[in-house]
């Protein structure tokens, strides 16, 4: 039978805060150890042990597809995505960047107006051509033949 040493114990069971923010760009602070995250998200814990930012690694930058999430490891953004939540690492004192992100994030999944919507994607699409509206050839060719 195996059993755990106490290092490999006490880092199953250490809690972590993660910043969550749903589909609506709403965000909360979850503690929940390796171990809760593991069996919650279906993560392999080596991919946990890859975001901790104590734990030396061989994977500076990195993102790993997993059956039930995306793990994302990439120099100042540590997260797992799943379809309903984002949970980012590190959040008690988030560097500037990290800050940024998640700011980006938010705004990014926060919901809009209709107006909002067809505003940005107006400024978005400034300056590139755009799709023709109508019927195509068939369109013209009808055009054509009632003349």
């Amino acid at each position: 039978l195996y059993t755990r040493s106490g290092q490999e114990a006490k880092l199953y069971s250490l809690a972590r805060k993660w910043l969550l923010v749903d589909t609506q760009g709403r965000s909360s602070v979850l503690e929940a150890s390796k171990l809760e995250m593991q069996r919650e998200l279906g993560v392999p814990f080596r991919d946990l042990m890859i975001l901790d930012p104590n734990m030396p690694t061989a994977y500076p930058s990195s993102i790993f597809i997993r059956p039930r999430a995306i793990v994302v490891n990439l120099e100042h953004i540590k997260m797992i995505v799943v379809s309903s939540y984002a949970l980012l690492l590190n959040t008690e004192s988030p560097e500037p960047h990290t800050r940024r992100f998640v700011e980006l994030l938010q705004q990014q999944l926060a919901p809009r107006s209709q107006a909002d919507y067809h505003e940005q994607h107006r400024q978005v699409t400034d300056g590139y051509p755009q799709p023709r509206r109508g019927g195509g050839a068939a369109a013209t060719t009808a055009a054509a033949a009632a003349a």
